[in-house]
């Protein structure tokens, strides 16, 4: 009989022809292909399963750290936002007070403003444009030209022209200032409320040539220095305008003109 079975099998081969013992060995050799062919199918399936895992598990690793750290970024955001929104809250708190304080100290002032004794009024005078220098000076200028005792008047437009000197040599000096926002804070002044004032030229340009310096601030005060003399009234330019050309030629020579050249070039046009 003849057997599938192992133990058969090669006995049965021993007594066939060649060309039969070559069909079974070309069986064998497909068989074990096959087998082989199945266990590499199986292992691909196995390691594009794991493949999948392993990139789950990698991008997973990824999105947990970026998952917290967008978190904390909306987070941080929403309380700077809040914070700014505090601190502009108790800016105009603050501003609200201010004036509020004004309008006490005004009031107070006017009762001496008005009184009959003159060393009153002029006490008045002085304490209101040290207390009060950029609204009081309005008040002050209404008692220079309304006071019925002259003495009174002469001394109002003397202390008007002293406080008004003083008030603009600060705010030159602090468009020079090391800190940046008392320097735009100058400069946003001296640009909207003295464009008109006739001593503002040549002040600003004696204190900045003498500031030619390669400190930063410095740097930013003649900066600062060009945008106000662009802003001053073209007529007073001219009225001084060989000390703005004299100033501008001394800009020219500065070795890093790339902030300054815009503005340079504006009070050029100016000027020309």
């Amino acid at each position: 009989m003849c057997s599938d079975g192992n133990s058969t099998f090669p006995y049965f081969r021993t007594r066939l022809s060649p060309a039969v013992k070559q069909y079974y060995k070309k069986m064998e050799n497909i068989n074990q292909f096959n087998e082989l062919t199945e266990r590499i199918e199986s292992l691909e399936k196995d390691k594009k399963k794991k493949d999948i895992w392993d990139k789950i598990s990698i991008f997973s690793s990824f999105l947990i750290p970026l998952s917290i750290f967008i978190a904390g970024y909306f987070l941080s955001e929403t309380e700077r936002k809040s914070k700014i929104a505090h601190e502009n809250k108790e800016i105009q708190l603050a501003e609200i007070k201010a004036k509020v304080d004004q309008a006490q100290l005004v009031s107070t002032f006017l009762e001496a403003l008005v009184d009959t004794n003159s060393y009153k009024r002029k006490l008045a005078i002085k304490s209101i444009l040290l207390a009060l220098p950029e609204k009081g000076e309005e008040i002050v200028m209404t008692v220079s030209n309304n006071d019925p005792d002259e003495e009174v008047k002469k001394y109002a437009k003397e202390s008007l022209i002293d406080t008004k000197s003083n008030l603009r040599s600060k705010l030159i000096e602090n468009i020079f200032s090391s800190n940046k926002q008392v320097r735009l804070q100058a400069t946003e002044k001296l640009t909207t409320e003295w464009t008109k004032d006739k001593r503002l030229t040549t002040e600003l340009i004696s204190f900045a040539n003498n500031r030619f310096g390669e400190e930063q601030y410095n740097k930013s005060g003649l900066i600062n220095t060009i945008v106000v003399l662009n802003r001053i009234d073209i007529s007073l330019i001219k009225e001084n305008e060989k000390q703005v050309t004299e100033f501008l030629e001394k800009l020219k020579n500065l070795s890093d003109r790339e902030q300054t050249q815009k503005h340079l070039e504006a009070l050029i046009k100016r000027i020309n």
